[in-house]
């Protein structure tokens, strides 16, 4: 039965692609939405511009016809980092056109503090007009509240359907009225609530990975608790259209037409949240590969000379929504004794270690290589390792150990995470070994912050030499 889960899951990998910049962090709404926020931002600064230009024009505005177009290039740089950092122009300043242009004049006012406190460490022999700058500042607030009020007005004129990407499966259960409402026959698909068949979740996690929000109609009770369980395994926004009321962790109540539904997720972290991580992704990976690529050419050629066989090592893991993608390592064991599908650890000891990878396995330098699963944008710096399908604790796979493993797969994997820093790495010989790492991801998933992210980083250093790794 594993083995044909395998087969099935492998399937599922190969008609995957997994090569585009931000990776499946961002799906084709969530383009637009950037495209959305990039014109708002857009629009913000042709209005500090605008009112630089007007105001140097005006009587007696010499300095600003002077010095007027350097300073708003200041204006509009310290403007955009404060805009993307405060939420300026994020998903809030597409709700309410008031709130809108008022969370653009507080960001300019912050801005304005900024810049002035700057301008007082000018050189000697310029003088400040402190008039035309007032001036300048008071037009360009005015632009641009006027700007993000028509802005609003002329392109967002269905937000509803414009940030929710909604799809309904039926398990069991006849369509909704509405029309217009994207519909899938989850049964007919082949996709249930099934935590214990890998190739489910993972055909769950491609239909769902294109959308914002799911909502499941089905008429048991039954299968309505277990798929709010299932539901919760998938970074998204997820409700159940429950028969009755149930003790199943709901998180709040929606509506969808007349019909009550109960919130079972609302996926782990907002696009600003995933830019920023992937921003640092794909900067701090780029500049290691840089940096390590003597290291890297080294340990190749010191593999390619120890024992026959390819360089690096592949194999299928379970990666993010729980879709399946191909991880990339430096090869420690023996060509011949490798194991694709990770049904055997490795264990202290272990005679399919070759000399070399055994320096590696404990050093950690086996793992560089996943930088450019990093790049690529199949793995993070840090999130829940990634695990092969057939991984297991004593006699269980890991799936069967815990029902909240795949909860694990709602971020993407990770070279580190929470819980390799607090040692919980190495040999997974019994049940709480996998228990300890899963309770660790699952506090990583709920609490991410950035900062949390370097705080792992810099703890990483103090344990890649582990005496639980061999």
């Amino acid at each position: 039965m594993v083995r044909e889960q395998e087969l099935a899951f492998a399937r599922e990998q190969a008609a995957m692609s997994n090569t585009r910049l931000f990776g499946d962090s961002l799906n084709k709404r969530e383009a637009l939405r950037l495209i959305s926020y990039g014109s708002m931002l857009l629009c913000d600064l042709t209005s500090i511009q605008a009112g630089f230009a007007i105001a140097s024009h005006w009587r007696g505005a010499y300095w600003l016809q002077l010095y007027g177009f350097p300073v708003s290039v200041l204006f509009c740089v310290i403007y955009s980092m404060l805009a993307l950092s405060s939420g300026s122009v994020t998903r809030d300043a597409f709700g309410s056109r008031l709130r809108s242009a008022m969370l653009g004049e507080r960001t300019l006012l912050m801005a304005s503090a900024l810049c002035i406190a700057i301008l007082f460490f000018q050189p000697h022999g310029l003088t400040l007009s402190r008039l035309s700058l007032l001036t300048a500042i008071v037009l360009s607030a005015l632009f641009i509240g006027a700007g993000r009020i028509i802005f609003l007005t002329l392109f967002l004129h269905n937000r509803d359907e414009f940030w929710t990407s909604r799809i309904v499966l039926l398990d069991g259960a006849p369509p909704p009225a509405d029309p217009g409402l994207t519909t899938l026959d989850a049964q007919a698909e082949g996709i249930s609530p099934e935590r214990n068949d890998p190739d489910v979740v993972a055909r769950l996690g491609s239909v769902l990975a294109d959308h914002d929000k799911v909502v499941v109609i089905c008429n048991d009770a039954e299968r309505a608790s277990a798929w709010s369980l299932m539901l919760k395994a998938f970074d998204i926004q997820a409700e159940v259209v429950m028969p009755s009321d149930l003790p199943i962790g709901a998180i709040g109540i929606g509506r969808m037409g007349d019909r009550p539904t109960l919130i079972v997720n609302r996926g782990q972290l907002s696009v600003a949240s995933r830019i920023k991580k992937r921003l640092v992704d794909i900067l701090v990976s780029a500049l290691a590969l840089l940096l390590l690529a003597p290291l890297l050419l080294v340990v190749a050629i010191a593999i390619k000379l120890d024992s026959p066989g390819p360089v690096l090592f592949r194999q299928s893991r379970v990666g993010y929504g729980n879709r399946p993608f191909r991880i990339y390592k430096f090869r420690s064991l023996r060509h011949e004794a490798t194991d694709s599908n990770g049904n055997k650890s490795v264990s202290v000891g272990d005679s399919r270690v070759t000399r070399v990878g055994a320096f590696i396995r404990k050093t950690s330098i086996d793992e560089l290589p996943q930088l450019f699963n990093v790049l690529l944008g199949d793995m993070s710096l840090v999130g829940p390792r990634p695990h092969a399908l057939g991984s297991r604790a004593g006699e269980k796979l890991f799936w069967e150990i815990d029902p909240n493993y795949w909860q694990r797969h709602a971020l993407k994997p990770g070279i580190t995470g929470l819980a390799q820093i607090r040692g919980f790495r190495g040999e997974t010989q019994e049940q709480e070994d996998l228990t300890q790492r899963l309770n660790s991801d699952i506090e990583y998933l709920e609490g991410w912050t950035l900062w949390r992210d370097f705080r792992i980083m810099i703890g990483t250093v103090r344990v890649l030499i582990h005496h639980k790794a061999f």
